[in-house]
């Protein structure tokens, strides 16, 4: 199991970075997604233990694992931008199983939401409409990259391997 001593520096500045970002704005800025990914870009070249098609692949797989997020409107695309950069970062791999982590942690950050703010129940009933193919008036947003540091940090602390 990983110790929070050896964590490396990069990765948990993009996290910072985007939740401050994500925190304080309500959205991932498109120059922030444009620095984030030069810098990942750089980083993949000149110091990092995985390959360009790692590096590229995940890229893809963030981005191909948010865009059905997106297109139901679950989540904004500053996410999915925000989740490509990251998984240019990382790897295809490590993007793959903090995504999934990510999944949970959202939906347990929207389930503590809901409840705080007394909307389980209108919420319940949204999530019943959405089986019987009915739109829902009202989402409920959660600053996802929040989600996601807690994805990478579940991923990190289980070892970064699955």
């Amino acid at each position: 199991m990983a110790s929070l001593g050896t964590i490396d520096f990069l990765p948990i500045s993009f996290l910072f970075i985007a939740v401050a970002d994500d925190l304080v704005y309500r959205k991932f800025h498109n120059w922030l997604f444009l620095s984030l990914t030069t810098l990942a870009i750089a980083y993949v070249f000149f110091f990092a233990q995985l390959t360009w098609i790692d590096g590229i692949g995940g890229f893809f797989v963030g981005g191909l694992l948010m865009l059905p997020l997106v297109l139901a409107k679950a989540i904004g695309a500053g996410d999915m931008k925000f989740m490509m950069a990251f998984g240019l970062l990382m790897g295809t791999q490590p993007i793959f199983w903090v995504f999934i982590y990510a999944l949970f942690w959202g939906a347990l950050i929207g389930v503590l939401q809901s409840l705080f703010s007394s909307e389980l129940k209108a919420v319940l009933w949204k999530t019943l409409g959405l089986f019987q193919r009915m739109r829902p008036t009202k989402t409920n947003k959660i600053p996802y990259t929040v989600a996601i540091l807690f994805g990478w940090l579940s991923w990190f602390q289980a070892g970064g391997v699955f």
